[in-house]
């Protein structure tokens, strides 16, 4: 699209999200084959059609929500007319190309999924508030509303310092979940009590050290049933950052004393990093 028909700058259109809903929301922001849209929402045309010919370039963590979205483009394109360009990589390497984008000011990846410490906080400023395209009836609107989103999220990974702003859609937020197996538990469960003392079926009561515990007893005891005793996304980066956090909030730890309002749409002024009473 020539800059006379696009309402928005491709600056300005680098937003901090990866979903389908912001992708929809984004669709002047590539390059087009022609000057400008085919359709017009305002003036009773498809909306899903007004922007057929553009193409968004959206760059991505390698995750599974991901692969998902490359693997199905077809519908969308199909509905919209809008090709899509997805690259693949590891978050750091998205994070690099990221920030090169930015300060190179070039605009080449339209939509970019936004970790919410290592992109969105430090980048906000070039990101687009996708309020106003959210309020716009020029756009298809957000499928049940910005409401279905759970509260936490949308602020965690799509709000920074300002509540009334959304750089972001949550789409791969990492709400952490414990799987086990079922089957193993109940074939040895008779056994593990006997041995541990406790109630080995996992539960809200469960401890850190009775999960420590009955990964030990797997590793000793239950070898031709299962490699390991717990598995867990602990080897770098991000991964390790999340599972270290659920220890540390389990046992009343925080990384700066204005967790809470960090952990929500963030803070300039976190306060200090608590410190570990020293022993006598």
């Amino acid at each position: 699209m020539t800059a006379q028909s696009n309402p928005f700058s491709r600056r300005s259109l680098l937003v901090g999200a990866a979903s389908s809903a912001a992708l929809l929301a984004l669709p002047s922001c590539g390059s087009s084959s022609s000057d400008t849209p085919t359709g017009n929402a305002s003036s009773g045309g498809d909306p899903w059609k007004q922007f057929s010919g553009t193409t968004i370039n959206f760059i991505s963590e390698n995750t599974s929500p991901s692969a998902a979205i490359a693997a199905n483009l077809t519908p969308f394109q199909e509905l919209t007319g809008i090709k899509v360009n997805i690259q693949q990589m590891e978050l750091d390497k998205v994070v690099e190309k990221c920030k090169l984008d930015f300060s190179s000011g070039t605009a080449q990846n339209h939509v970019i999924y936004a970790d919410p410490y290592q992109i969105l906080a430090p980048l906000a400023d070039g990101l687009a508030d996708l309020t106003p395209l959210i309020q716009s009836s020029k756009y298809p609107p957000v499928e049940k509303g910005i409401e279905d989103f759970i509260p936490t999220q949308l602020d965690a990974t799509g709000k920074y310092l300002d509540k009334d702003k959304i750089y972001a859609l949550p789409y791969d937020a990492p709400t952490m979940i414990l799987h086990y197996r079922k089957d193993l538990f109940e074939k040895h469960a008779d056994a593990m009590q006997s041995d541990l003392g406790f109630d080995p079926m996992p539960s809200e009561q469960t401890t850190w050290d009775q999960y420590y515990a009955m990964a030990q007893w797997f590793n000793t005891h239950a070898k031709s049933d299962v490699k390991y005793g717990i598995g867990a996304q602990a080897k770098q980066h991000d991964s390790l950052q999340c599972d270290f956090s659920n220890i540390l909030w389990s046992f009343g730890g925080d990384y700066f004393e204005k967790g809470q309002t960090l952990g929500g749409i963030g803070s300039e002024e976190p306060g200090a990093s608590p410190s570990a009473p020293r022993k006598a």
